[in-house]
């Protein structure tokens, strides 16, 4: 028997367009959208709990499953009502995760995991058949009641349900729905599932996939100044006024292997950063919502330190390419002293001057270069390699 009671103004809403298939199937229904978000809002007139008095307050369950509710993994968050004791809340949070018994304590075998509890103000408004519950940041929704035809004033119901907040059921439909709970903008896009995601993500490693030296000469083409692609959009976009030989002019040689280097490279430092950034725990991420920290303070305190070591990891491999480069400029711009690196210098010794001391000797200094940088980077930026927690 559970040792409290509470009555007052009940509201719910989900994200299903029609009438939630949860009602007549037990939870046994999948979700109209794909997946579940249910926002629970009690406004409890009077009530209380092993003698603690909850008159007056509110409370807010918010609920995602990412399928049937009955198939559980269910996230649950918590919102209170800013000004409940310490007491009252207590109370309030057995009732809600039922803990202390009744309606509730049925869907705790299928509570996956709970982001956390959230104190804020909470403010119920009921006017007639229209329903709305704000509480600061967090949450904004309203509802009116679907017009009962047989009872004037009076929404239409469903009776002999199995919710367990009550049998009869007033239907409504939503005019206004917010949350900023489950989740910030980066969990979304990483999560995302839309039709074509596979195919958008092999398409971003083309530019890595294709060869360097493939690369090199399309880019050379494009970039040419009598036949580039290059000139006619930056004069169509009157960028410029005149053709310009981009990898043959020494002003903009350098710049011209550069913008190449990062086309080509950057998918494959997005792939690595992409990898971090998908072990990062979605708890995490529903747990700064909840407590209502800003996205751009959630990157650099969460998501930032969680993804460093793929991120320290990804500019190793960046750094050793952008040390090592060789045909990218051989092939791209061949013969500029404005863009000739210690692979270049070390290969014309060899084979175009026949100075092969020199030739040696800049190649054994890039490589005891390339190590010397290499280690530095582990050492200062405590680079952990072996996955071993410190």
């Amino acid at each position: 028997m559970a040792s409290w009671q509470i009555s007052g103004e009940y509201m719910e809403t989900c994200n299903c367009t029609l009438l939630c298939p949860c009602i007549t199937s037990n939870l046994a229904a999948r979700p109209i959208e794909g997946d579940c978000k249910v926002a629970i809002a009690m406004r409890i007139d009077k009530g209380a709990k092993d003698g603690v008095k909850l008159d007056g307050l509110s409370f807010i369950v918010m609920m995602h499953a990412p399928g049937a509710m009955g198939d559980g993994n269910i996230a649950v968050g918590l919102i209170i009502d800013e000004r409940a004791s310490q007491q009252q809340q207590e109370a309030i949070t057995a009732i809600a995760t039922g803990a202390a018994g009744g309606p509730m304590a049925a869907l705790a075998p299928l509570v996956g995991r709970v982001a956390g509890i959230e104190r804020r103000p909470i403010q119920f408004d009921v006017q007639g058949l229209k329903r709305a519950v704000h509480a600061g940041e967090l949450v904004d929704q309203a509802c009116e009641g679907l017009p009962s035809a047989s009872s004037p004033g009076e929404a239409i119901a469903v009776d002999n349900t199995l919710h367990p907040a009550n049998k009869r059921l007033s239907l409504a439909k939503a005019t206004r729905s917010r949350f900023n709970v489950f989740g910030t903008i980066v969990a979304l896009v990483l999560n995302a599932e839309f039709p074509g995601r596979g195919i958008v993500r092999a398409a971003i490693l083309i530019p890595w996939a294709i060869p360097t030296i493939v690369s090199a000469k399309m880019w050379g083409w494009m970039l040419n100044d009598q036949f580039g692609i290059i000139n006619g959009l930056f004069m169509r976009l009157h960028l410029i006024d005149h053709k310009i030989a981009w990898a043959a002019t020494a002003d903009t040689a350098m710049y011209a292997v550069l913008a190449v280097d990062v086309w080509k490279t950057t998918p494959f430092m997005a792939l690595l950063i992409l990898a971090g950034l998908q072990m990062v725990p979605k708890d995490i991420y529903e747990a700064t919502a909840i407590d209502g920290v800003h996205p751009v303070k959630v990157f650099f305190r969460v998501t930032l330190p969680l993804v460093r070591p793929a991120l320290m990891v990804a500019v190793i491999f960046r750094l050793l390419d952008a040390l090592r480069i060789f045909d990218l400029i051989y092939v791209l711009t061949p013969n500029s002293d404005q863009t000739k690196t210690m692979s270049v210098l070390a290969r014309q010794n060899l084979f175009e001057f026949d100075k092969f001391a020199y030739g040696s000797a800049e190649s054994t200094l890039l490589f005891l270069l390339i190590a010397i940088v290499t280690i530095l980077y582990i050492w200062i930026g405590r680079v952990n390699l072996g996955g071993e927690n410190r």
